[in-house]
């Protein structure tokens, strides 16, 4: 942050309530570093409870904290403060975790703020650039290299890595968990990702792709089946359908298979078939009508869709059972249609 030469104070506000509801949060303050700030914020809206911790490191020390009102903080620094730079660390786990995350993420040795900076840039450049060189296309037309690059920017923006660096991650049922060797990933918004971006990713983020689904597995262990839309370790609900299984089966057909394939088939058949958003009435009526959900068209619709799923991966594991049972579900869009 450049201050203007005119402010006669150089202030920072932390401002917790900024955003959806918080539940819980504050700052912990260490009067012998005063250049490092630590707190956590507990909210709920979309996420009924979303979890976020952080560690702050200044270039320059505070002068002083004052509460403003609510959960909003000032802290001052000296006149003489021009620039001011933030190294953060973020956790979903705790403010440990977040400490650990600032740590291992920046130059904390580098004493040259400056330096930290440029360093941090330069490195997100180069791992940007490498991510998007995955797909390579030449024109004369700056304009449409522009807009093709800043659209693969934009699709791989999520899923986000949910994990700290020491492996702990913070489950679907709320408690803490550890990895060994793995990522949990979060922001799973698989209704808007499931017919393009996610087949985008079996063919230029194929390592990811079957982290994903592992990471789908062990929300299935802790919430009890298939992610919907997860965000933070929280299952929203949102929009309709269940297409992790679109996900999974796309993947495995394509033989990314580095996951629990035999437990990933079975926890898309127990997701099809839990009594929830119309998924009863589709199986044993063949469609679901007006008046016993709403959005019955599309849910019929996506429904099937995920059966078809369900079995294209059963025929290709050999598990015939399963898949003649998903597979007669698969139809029953046709019981939408007045001829």
């Amino acid at each position: 942050y450049t201050f203007p030469e005119s402010a006669k104070t150089k202030c920072v506000i932390i401002d917790l309530e900024h955003r959806d509801k918080l539940l819980k949060g504050g700052v912990v303050v260490d009067e012998k570093k005063k250049n490092i700030l630590e707190g956590s914020r507990i909210s709920s809206s979309w996420a009924s409870e979303q979890h976020f911790y952080f560690s702050m490191l200044f270039s320059s020390s505070y002068t002083k904290i004052k509460k403003l009102k609510g959960t909003r903080y000032a802290l001052y620094f000296p006149k003489e403060t021009k620039k001011l730079y933030l190294c953060v660390g973020i956790s979903s786990v705790d403010i440990e975790g977040a400490r650990k995350n600032l740590e291992a993420e920046n130059d904390i040795e580098t004493v040259d703020f400056s330096e930290k900076f440029i360093r941090t840039y330069q490195k997100t450049m180069l791992s940007w650039s490498k991510e998007l060189s995955a797909i390579k296309i030449t024109s004369d037309d700056k304009d449409v290299l522009t807009n093709f690059y800043t659209s693969l920017y934009h699709a791989y923006l999520a899923p986000n890595i949910f994990s700290d660096v020491d492996g702990r991650y913070r489950g679907r049922d709320n408690k803490i968990h550890q990895l060994d060797n793995d990522a949990q990933y979060t922001v799973f918004s698989l209704w808007d990702t499931y017919r393009a971006n996610h087949p985008l990713f079996t063919i230029t983020q194929q390592e990811k792709t079957n982290a994903f689904i592992r990471t789908f597995l062990r929300q299935f262990d802790e919430g009890g089946d298939l992610p919907v839309w997860e965000l933070a370790a929280n299952e929203t609900e949102c929009m309709i359908g269940y297409h992790a299984v679109s996900v999974i089966s796309d993947a495995y057909t394509k033989g990314l298979r580095d996951f629990d394939a035999k437990k990933a088939l079975g926890a898309m058949h127990y997701t099809s078939m839990l009594n929830e958003y119309g998924k009863n009435h589709f199986q044993e009526n063949g469609f679901i009508s007006l008046d016993q959900e709403p959005e019955s068209v599309s849910k019929t619709l996506e429904y099937a869709y995920d059966e078809f799923c369900i079995t294209e991966m059963a025929k290709a594991m050999g598990v015939d059972s399963i898949a003649k049972s998903h597979l007669n579900a698969s139809f029953n869009f046709i019981n939408i249609f007045d001829p």
